[in-house]
């Protein structure tokens, strides 16, 4: 069995629609982030892990 890793936060469409993370972050959308979740499960299973991802609303 393989070393399993849960990660957990926030649905990046609720951050997307808060006015204070586009003011702070106006160049990161919700699609950025979650490409980003994306490209860090690929990488993580490549190292072995079982990776499973929650996104809370």
């Amino acid at each position: 069995m393989s070393p399993s890793m849960l990660n957990v936060g926030l649905d990046p469409a609720l951050v997307d629609d808060a006015p204070s993370s586009r003011a702070a972050f106006p160049e990161i959308d919700a699609e950025a982030v979650r490409a980003g979740i994306a490209a860090g499960r690929t990488r993580l299973e490549e190292l072995g892990l079982s990776v499973d991802v929650c996104l809370l609303e």
